[in-house]
């Protein structure tokens, strides 16, 4: 779109794209891998690729992804924005759906079918030509906010709101900031502006959301006796995700010692030719054991791990300006993270998409407080604690008051075995999706975590609670996927001096 479009000129921008528009950068400079959607394709100094998409213009940043879909009589019925691994194991192109039409009355419910098939870091906007919604990642984990006021969608607040900001009277986003606080409930910043709660779709005529997932059933217990085809399936479905990553892009997989990261290269194992490179970053002890612990893991597979060192911290001035861009990056919601140094700034290079091991605590039911579904302290007090929106002493009478109803509507809306589960849903739709707008400070990089899938998530939920809580499940992973790696120290054994 050129610059000297009149009515590309007439429109608000996002604060984001005004922002950029001081500093005369294009929106990768502050906004890598975000989109904004609304009346509008904006101006070509922002480097923005614009999609129609019914009546309104989707406009992406060059570094994202952005597969178009269409029906089997070839009309666009929307796009995948990021990373998404379908049910067969294949990454979301450009790509007919296969058995769908647009115009079909079970559109919605076949299209609902191929979302909750997906895996990875996406979000996906669909229409049939009466309707539009949006669509999401299992944690939220490509975040996006949305403002009733003026139907504006963006990946964050900035590239959403075409208005001044209203402050939020109900939170404080500068706790959020320092990390003292979360912004819960969908809250940001704005007063109007909202994030999409994970497995709910947004309804783009009325900016009001539904959920989809998870359906009656899914999430219903199984006995201890079919958790070894439970435990074989989940490895079956991860190898099957991570294969499909790292031979579609440049892929790159971070190694520590703990749990996560070492059933994810377990579980990587078919795939380790087609994984770009393996790496660890050190910058103080903890990690410093990390790493030995990663070497052995690296050497049992004979995978070359680059080792990423501490050097020189930015500047006092570079940090602040840094902290700065981060709050703008990421909406005003997360805190900027901890190390400002520059090798472990600058070391990794661009243009990876990165494997993490979160959301495998779920597998670790690592956010329940005892494997004993009935213990008296597990219960929605509980729930909203683990959800995390607030540190320890923080969680205090007046929070509980003020949010606990919040959270019994939510919990209240679960299906019945979800409702169950309240803890493990807590963490998807409570706690991780903090993570995923923290994923949007990283501009060169796209980061995703590929157990970010709703069947590896339902078939862990699934298994009795004290064999996940006891580490059981997770050690059996391992031991299915990867025995030679079960000899491999973890990092708190080396701590402990407990290494053979």
């Amino acid at each position: 779109m050129s610059d000297e479009n009149p009515k590309a000129k007439a429109q608000p921008l996002p604060l984001g794209l005004r922002e950029c528009d001081k500093r005369r950068i294009s929106a990768d400079g502050l906004f890598a891998f975000q989109f904004t959607l609304g009346p509008q394709a904006y101006p070509g100094r922002f480097g923005l690729i614009p999609r129609p998409f019914g009546d309104k213009v989707l406009s992406c940043s060059r570094k994202l992804a952005a597969a178009e879909l269409r029906d089997t009589d070839g009309t666009i019925i929307g796009y995948c924005l990021g990373v998404a691994i379908d049910a067969q194991g294949e990454r979301v192109r450009d790509r007919e759906v296969a058995g769908i039409t647009a115009s079909a009355p079970d559109f919605w419910a076949r299209m609902e079918e191929f979302v909750i098939g997906l895996a990875g870091r996406y979000l996906l906007l669909l229409q049939n030509g009466e309707e539009q919604r949006v669509y999401g990642d299992a944690s939220s984990s490509y975040s996006c906010v949305f403002d009733p006021k003026t139907g504006q969608v963006g990946a964050t607040l900035l590239m959403c709101l075409t208005r001044d900001i209203v402050e939020n009277g109900e939170v404080d986003y500068k706790l959020a900031l320092t990390g003292e606080h979360r912004l819960p409930f969908g809250h940001t910043r704005d007063r109007f502006a909202k994030s999409l709660t994970a497995n709910h779709y947004l309804s783009i005529s009325d900016m009001k959301q539904h959920r989809f997932w998870p359906r009656e059933g899914e999430l219903a217990d199984i006995p201890m006796s079919d958790a070894p085809a439970e435990i074989a399936a989940i490895q079956t479905r991860l190898t099957q995700i991570i294969r499909g990553i790292a031979i579609s892009d440049r892929a790159a997989l971070p190694l520590s010692g703990g749990n996560d990261s070492r059933n994810l290269l377990a579980c990587a194992k078919p795939a380790l030719k087609d994984i770009a490179r393996y790496f660890t970053q050190t910058h103080n002890r903890n990690s410093r054991v990390d790493f030995r612990s990663a070497q052995g893991l690296a050497k049992a597979f004979r995978v070359k791990l680059e080792h990423h060192q501490a050097g020189e911290d930015f500047s006092e001035q570079a940090v602040s300006d840094r902290t700065r861009d981060y709050s703008l990056t990421t909406g005003f919601a997360v805190p900027p993270p901890q190390t400002h140094n520059k090798n472990l700034w600058g070391d990794l290079g661009s243009d990876e998409i990165v494997m993490l091991g979160n959301v495998m605590e779920i597998l670790r039911a690592a956010h329940w407080r005892t494997g004993d579904r009935t213990h008296r302290k597990l219960n929605r007090k509980f729930g909203l604690k683990r959800s995390l929106f607030v540190g320890g002493g923080r969680f205090t009478v007046d929070f509980i008051r003020k949010w606990l109803p919040l959270f019994n509507v939510w919990c209240d809306q679960l299906p019945t075995d979800a409702q169950e589960k309240y803890i493990d849903m807590a963490f998807l739709e409570h706690n991780l999706p903090n993570l995923g707008v923290s994923l949007f400070g990283q501009l060169e990089n796209f980061y995703l975590s590929p157990f970010n899938d709703r069947e590896l998530c339902a078939r862990s939920a699934r298994l009795p609670l004290d064999y996940r809580y006891s580490n059981q499940a997770n050690s059996d992973l391992l031991q299915h996927a990867a025995p030679e790696l079960t000899k491999i120290p973890f990092a708190w054994e080396i701590h402990a001096g407990n290494a053979a």
